[in-house]
């Protein structure tokens, strides 16, 4: 609960996952892509992983009690 409270997120750090593992987790999950697709796909999700903003939990919490 701790990591939730951080003000500011640590910054989005690279690419770990490759395109044969993300072909690997589509195919297992009933996806079938090409790796140009695949790596469209990748790019998508590191766009809005790096974008992403957490909302101010202490905010959040207050608004709701």
């Amino acid at each position: 609960m701790n990591s939730l409270q951080s003000k500011h997120p640590k910054a989005f750090s690279g690419k770990k996952v490759s395109v044969n593992q993300a072909l690997t987790i589509l195919k297992q999950n009933g996806i079938q892509t090409n790796q140009d697709q695949a790596r469209a796909i990748l790019e998508f999700l590191y766009h809005i992983a790096k974008t992403y903003n957490l909302p101010d939990i202490n905010k959040t919490e207050t608004a709701y009690t």
